[in-house]
């Protein structure tokens, strides 16, 4: 009558992943065959009709494939997404009423999202310092800077914390 079912069962065989193996809110990255990704995402809903889960990267939302992403610890790879994008419809409040919403999941997390985006403020603090350094004594392109720090710090911070550096030293 009405009623939303949630399945029980996670995955149907070992090696199946499933969308009930994530929850709304959890960190993600995207796997492809020869890359992990830099981006973190947040799982926004669960879509187990069409097994599927939908995801909130920094750059939009997007249905992702749950043999696509995997979880990652949010205090090591700190999100940056705050807010959903994604449109209403019925899949999505059939999600939200069955598993949760985004915002309610992060109202319990506020002193990890405090603690994060300080650790995000110091890691922009510093590459911005490091970008005007390229810019003024080096006299380096905006882009040609980007390359450099990507080299140096990409394995320690995330492309969207190098490019927010190279927009307020650069601009636009």
């Amino acid at each position: 009558m009405g009623a939303t079912r949630t399945p029980k069962a996670k995955s149907l065989f070992p090696m199946q992943v499933s969308p009930m193996d994530f929850k709304v809110g959890d960190a993600v990255k995207k796997l492809t065959p020869n890359h992990v990704s830099d981006t973190v995402g947040v799982v926004t809903h669960l879509l187990p009709k069409t097994f599927k889960i939908r995801v909130q990267w920094p750059y939009g939302n997007e249905v992702e494939a749950p043999e696509e992403i995997y979880k990652v610890d949010p205090k090591t790879f700190p999100p940056t997404v705050t807010t959903d994008t994604s449109y209403s419809s019925h899949e999505n409040a059939e999600s939200e009423k069955a598993y949760g919403a985004v915002h309610k999941k992060e109202k319990r997390t506020a002193k990890i999202a405090h603690a994060v985006s300080e650790k995000h403020f110091e890691r922009l603090s510093f590459l911005e310092s490091e970008a005007n350094t390229l810019k003024v004594e080096n006299e380096l392109s905006s882009l040609n800077a980007y390359v450099q720090l990507s080299q140096q710090y990409g394995s320690k911070v995330g492309d969207d914390v190098i490019r927010g550096a190279i927009t307020s030293v650069y601009g636009k």
